[in-house]
């Protein structure tokens, strides 16, 4: 038998809210847009490389 949650929230009493719990507002944001800048960064690099292989 699953227990069930007992009332007061989605998390229950005392507990934080879903955003406080998903980081969201926390330096992971900034994190987030510095691997995501990264990531296309080496994309343009590896398309930039293969067009330049091409010519050769």
């Amino acid at each position: 038998m699953i227990p069930s949650r007992p009332s007061g929230g989605p998390g229950g009493p005392g507990q934080p809210d879903v955003r406080a719990r998903a980081g969201i507002g926390s330096g992971r944001t900034m994190l987030d847009i510095v691997f995501i800048a990264a990531g296309l960064a080496f994309f343009a690099a590896a398309a930039g490389y293969v067009a330049l292989c091409d010519r050769l």
